[in-house]
């Protein structure tokens, strides 16, 4: 077999050779995946294409050939231009990205016909806080006329960081009557809901007990 090629390798020469000294004719099979001008082979597409040498042979030669196999692999393409964004903690890994993800690696002749399609999805490593998590992204594909001869490599070596949420500070609490009270805190930056939890009064270290829970919006409560 040939060395394996990848599509948008430059030209390559073949370099047969007979004893007759005869002259050799080189042929692809599938010029979908490579042509040949003289002895000068260009790739023009994946998969793979039998090139042979022939000699036709004369009074005195019999006719010779040669079949080698070329094995046309897809070019590589990278995205860049992202980054991740910080954010504070709400328990899941969802993370988000800011920029315009850009193609790279994509030949002259292709560009237009290869586009960066979907949406990606950003997922950071660790739900919990802490600094230079790092941002795996997924979902990024390719489409367009000449796509079929690219794969993508999805962006690496992203990170971000989670800010811990701090714990809200009660501001008052009272009651209202034999079966109410008023309960007021400061807003927590980053907060989507708070939980409050009533208990009775500790008659001994320990021996709390537990009333009643909300959560604030989500269950409704005022």
């Amino acid at each position: 077999a040939l060395a394996p090629k990848q599509y948008g390798d430059a030209d390559f020469t073949l370099n047969a050779a007979t004893t007759s000294g005869l002259p050799i004719v080189y042929t692809s099979d599938n010029e979908n995946v490579a042509t040949i001008m003289g002895n000068t082979v260009t790739i023009v597409g994946i998969n793979s294409a039998e090139i042979t040498a022939s000699q036709a042979g004369n009074t005195n030669y019999n006719p010779a050939q040669l079949i080698r196999t070329l094995t046309v692999s897809k070019r590589n393409l990278t995205v860049t231009g992202l980054t991740a964004n910080d954010k504070v903690e709400d328990g899941t890994t969802v993370a988000s990205l800011a920029g315009t993800g850009k193609l790279n690696g994509v030949l002259p002749a292709d560009v237009g016909q290869v586009i960066l399609s979907a949406t990606p999805t950003a997922t950071f490593a660790s739900a919990m806080p802490g600094t230079n998590i790092p941002v795996t992204l997924a979902s990024y594909t390719l489409s367009g006329d000449a796509a079929a001869n690219y794969q993508i490599t999805q962006p690496t070596g992203l990170t971000a960081n989670i800010t811990a949420l701090s714990a809200p500070l009660a501001t008052d609490a009272g009651e209202e009557g034999s079966n109410s009270f008023i309960a007021k805190w400061n807003a927590v930056s980053g907060a989507t809901s708070y939980k409050l939890d009533v208990s009775t009064a500790p008659f001994s270290e320990g021996s709390n007990t537990t009333l009643a829970q909300w959560t604030f919006p989500d269950s409704g409560a005022t």
